[in-house]
């Protein structure tokens, strides 16, 4: 089977570099778009405040501080995508990317069908039983839904 539109998700851990170049190699050998994705999750930026400051007007400060640590980790995953296209480009492949903020697996089925990819290549870090089970699986949950092919690329647990 041929591959036109190649969708990849990265969460920047350090398995997403594994993810990228296999996504690369498939894109290249098919002369693929390839189409990056990574997706700010709300565990990902919530900012720490300590229990004993004294504030005022809590709610106001707290805003400040979610908007400021959202900010910061929009500019984080434009650099990272940015990059992450260079170097594909750098290999020949016609690249595009995108953010979202949300749930990884519901914005990769969406990404799915509004970009028409025809194949998906994941990581998965081979989460099993209990681990699965409270923190979820981004690559279960995308296999189950998508209409396309998905390729799972096996990552060591961090």
């Amino acid at each position: 089977m041929v591959y036109q539109r190649i969708l990849t998700a990265l969460d920047f851990s350090p398995g997403s570099e594994t993810v990228f170049n296999q996504a690369v190699e498939i894109a290249q050998q098919n002369q693929a778009t390839l189409m990056l994705l990574h997706c700010i999750s709300s565990d990902s930026y919530l900012p720490y405040r300590p229990h004993d400051t004294f504030d005022v007007n809590p709610w106001a400060s707290y805003s400040s501080m979610l908007t400021s640590s959202l900010e910061k980790e929009k500019e984080l995953t434009i650099q990272k995508l940015s990059d992450y296209a260079q170097k594909a480009q750098n290999k020949g492949v016609q690249v595009e990317w995108q953010w979202e903020f949300g749930e990884a697996g519901i914005w990769i089925q969406k990404m799915s069908e509004t970009w028409q990819a025809d194949l998906i290549v994941l990581g998965r870090r081979g989460l099993s039983g209990l681990e699965q089970m409270l923190l979820g699986s981004v690559s279960n949950y995308v296999v189950q839904r998508v209409a396309c092919s998905v390729i799972l690329v096996p990552l060591k647990k961090s």
